[in-house]
């Protein structure tokens, strides 16, 4: 049977302290095995040679696992391990892979972009449209600590990747109160598919009390914002009624930690 693994992308940086008790939080509720994984710079002096380069990478390998242990004292008696690699590590987590495991890929989201951070835009971007991890973005202002709540955003004209939906919903069903799997639909959209859709997919889970919903909005985002909160996990799919890149445009701002999009798990396609 394969275990989970949460593989959470952290810095250095003051503001990734408060993704550590969420990062439990969330191994806690999939019984999962924590690694955290960090990309050191990668920028020398023009003027030094391999042997220099390797030596200055070596230091700094060594000094990033000294901060990040000072870090991690925010674990409360949970292993993890710790891997700090000099290759983009969007790559290094993608060759991590193992049978054995069903892999969480956690980020933070900032609540600002800087060329000194590494949380950007591009490395969530990247992790969303060429992996097939389950991934979970988290907010880096506050701690995620309280989850009881999921909301799965779904519609009948998109596929749903069942083999994904069934890992999170069964790995987080012990540990959860209240499931929901909901459609926002316009005038355009079919009804009785809509309701076919999420009976469906109901029928997917029969020993789990799942509530159905559907909701009449042309706006997408603006609904999505009504059925979060910091205790609710809501769930979307890539390509899922382009609601990815709805809130994606929006990694860049403040408007998706405002707006509560946090904490937001992205099924793969």
């Amino acid at each position: 049977m394969r275990k989970n693994r949460l593989v959470a992308l952290v810095d250095l940086s003051e503001e990734t302290k408060p993704l550590y008790p969420s990062i439990q939080h969330f191994s806690s509720l999939i019984d999962g095995d924590i690694v955290l994984a960090h990309e050191v710079t990668r920028v020398f002096p023009a003027f030094v040679d391999s042997d220099q380069k390797r030596a200055l990478m070596s230091d700094e390998k060594k000094e990033a696992i000294k901060k990040l242990e000072l870090q991690t004292k925010a674990f409360e008696n949970k292993a993890f391990d710790l891997m700090v690699t000099e290759r983009n590590v969007v790559e290094f987590i993608s060759e991590y892979t193992s049978i054995d495991y069903d892999d969480w890929v956690v980020t933070g989201l900032k609540t600002h972009d800087s060329i000194m951070h590494y949380f950007t835009k591009g490395t969530i971007q990247k992790i969303i449209d060429e992996t097939d991890f389950i991934k979970v973005i988290l907010p880096c202002d506050k701690e995620i600590t309280s989850v009881t709540k999921i909301k799965f955003a779904t519609h009948y004209k998109f596929p749903v990747n069942y083999r994904k939906l069934e890992t999170v919903i069964n790995a987080l069903s012990k540990k959860i109160d209240h499931i929901t799997f909901f459609t926002i639909v316009n005038d355009s959209d079919d009804e009785t598919k809509v309701n076919q859709h999420l009976e469906e997919l109901k029928s997917h889970f029969p020993n789990l009390d799942i509530k159905t919903k559907i909701i009449y909005s042309n706006n997408s985002f603006s609904e999505i914002e009504h059925v979060t909160s910091p205790e609710t996990l809501l769930i979307i799919q890539k390509g899922t009624r382009n609601l990815v890149d709805v809130i994606s445009r929006k990694f860049t701002t403040n408007s998706v930690l405002k707006s509560k999009l946090t904490p937001l798990l992205i099924l793969p396609s």
